[in-house]
């Protein structure tokens, strides 16, 4: 089957051919012809799949960094400063901007211009849906609504009452709007970074029970692809995602199995960022157990390392939660923190 390439396919390609120093005649084969080549540079001619592969083998470029290079020429992916992003075509950047504004407000007090702009993305996003029934899209508006949604009770928009009667009612609400996730998450055979990425992203939403029935399925079933980088390194952030969930509900024998199972991941990976976590964690649990003194040493030393490693955003982020972590120890009601 002939697939339709992007006409900039093209002239990416000619832009790497020839900053490798490669001419047409030396990069053509019995697969793709001189002539043929040179017809795809100049966006025509369409192009399988198969032999755009070949022809980046031959030019000394994977598959992957092409693509990386064609959408970062295109705007797709942020300048070099935004460190933080991690590149996937599945994620747009227009999501993720309303991404990093969730991530700031597990810190920083939410104001009503948030729950403005939040309000503007779902309608934006409702009306992508309505054009196009996408999976991705169906997901990314359920993620909106349920961040809209536990925002209302914070900022406490004008004209807006509360949704809610109590906390069971929210949660009971929450977990509606995640439903289409969760079936279809049980429906799935083989985990891609598609569903980690989901299951980790609106985990806040699904009941403690859910969680724990679709943990060890998702690392059973993203197990053969975990060699791929970015999959292997959401199991390891997905992990961390339940284990929140499960030590702010107390559920400290499904905490400890999580920690365990990430110490096994991460035994001799050179993964000092991920290992750094994890000892924060550890002694996050440690000092829910009842060995305070020992929990918060630990969690002390995991944000000595992240300033030694000179890694100023996540200390930051890892000092913040040390003082939710002293309020969770005494009430995990006031002071819960989802990864």
């Amino acid at each position: 089957m002939v697939e339709k390439i992007n006409p900039t396919d093209g002239t990416v390609f000619r832009q790497l051919r020839r900053n490798h120093h490669l001419t047409l005649e030396q990069v053509a084969d019995a697969h793709n012809s001189i002539a043929f080549i040179s017809k795809f540079e100049q966006g025509r001619s369409n192009i399988s799949f198969a032999r755009l592969s070949h022809l980046l083998f031959r030019i000394n470029i994977s598959v992957e960094e092409f693509v990386f290079i064609r959408d970062l020429q295109a705007g797709a992916v942020p300048p070099a400063a935004n460190s933080r992003f991690v590149y996937n075509t599945l994620i747009h950047r227009d999501f993720e901007a309303i991404l990093a504004l969730q991530d700031s407000l597990s810190v920083d007090h939410p104001t009503l211009a948030d729950y403005d702009y939040l309000l503007k993305q779902e309608k934006a996003w409702q009306k992508r849906y309505e054009n196009d029934h996408n999976r991705q899209t169906q997901f990314e508006l359920i993620s909106i609504q349920i961040f809209r949604l536990t925002l209302i009770d914070r900022v406490k928009p004008p004209d807006q009452p509360s949704p809610f009667k109590n906390v069971t009612d929210a949660m009971v609400k929450l977990q509606e709007l995640a439903r289409p996730l969760v079936s279809y998450l049980y429906s799935v055979e083989t985990w891609n970074y598609f569903e980690l990425y989901w299951f980790r992203h609106l985990m806040v939403a699904l009941p403690v029970e859910t969680i724990q029935n679709l943990l060890p399925l998702a690392m059973k079933r993203s197990e053969k692809y975990q060699a791929f980088n970015q999959i292997g390194n959401l199991r390891i952030q997905t992990l961390f995602s339940a284990f929140t969930v499960f030590v702010n509900t107390r559920h400290l024998t499904a905490a400890k199995k999580v920690l365990t199972t990430v110490e096994k991941f991460l035994h001799d990976t050179n993964d000092l960022s991920n290992s750094a976590i994890l000892l924060f964690l550890r002694g996050w649990y440690q000092a829910v157990i009842g060995q305070t003194s020992a929990g918060f040493e630990m969690c002390q030393q995991a944000i000595s390392l992240e300033h030694i490693l000179d890694q100023p955003t996540q200390e930051r982020r890892l000092r913040y939660l040390l003082k939710v972590v002293h309020i969770n120890i005494k009430d995990p009601q006031g002071g819960a923190f989802f990864m």
